[in-house]
């Protein structure tokens, strides 16, 4: 019921899985957008924003499954995701650093979302930490999806996209046709 659509996954996308899955972690990487002063939302807005933002991106809904002798992204209708929030006495930025290397350390299996947000703050700055894959995007992609995270912690509507399972479709039907 909360699947909207089952797509094979890419020989890139198998890659960064793979990597996503080793202990280290590789090719999940960690996203921080800075602030000055205390974090100028409350914790109502950001969930609200958080899940704008995920209904926003099919692919930040993804998760990964194996099936037989392949890899399949499997487009979720919804992620039901708490933000991690953290409100520390230090400085932000060992905090933070150590949130991250806890992370790398903790078992990612298939199935489970990438996608993570997490909030530090402390009386003068606060960052947002937001967790992906490079399975979930690529270089021309992460500006649009980083614009529209600020936007809707801006409050702004985030622009429209080409929903992710049309795009791979169309990629996989271009291939097809070179093929052929």
């Amino acid at each position: 019921e909360n699947i909207i659509d089952v797509l094979p996954a890419s020989d890139f996308q198998l890659s960064a899985i793979s990597h996503s899955m080793m202990k280290t972690h590789g090719l999940v990487n960690y996203l921080f957008l800075d602030g000055e002063g205390e974090v100028p939302w409350d914790r109502a807005f950001i969930q609200e924003a958080w899940g704008l933002f995920l209904q926003a991106h099919q692919i930040l809904r993804t998760v990964f499954a194996a099936h037989r002798d392949r890899f399949y992204q499997v487009v979720l209708q919804e992620v039901v995701q708490p933000i991690e929030w953290y409100e520390v006495k230090g400085e932000i930025e060992p905090f933070s650093l150590n949130l991250c290397k806890e992370d790398v350390d903790k078992h990612l299996p298939l199935g489970t979302p990438l996608t993570q947000l997490t909030v530090v703050s402390n009386q003068k700055r606060h960052r947002i930490i937001l967790r992906v894959s490079h399975a979930q995007y690529d270089g021309v992609c992460l500006p649009r999806i980083w614009q529209s995270f600020q936007d809707v912690l801006s409050g702004r509507t985030p622009a429209p996209e080409v929903p992710f399972c049309q795009f791979i479709a169309n990629i996989q039907l271009g291939s097809q046709d070179s093929q052929t």
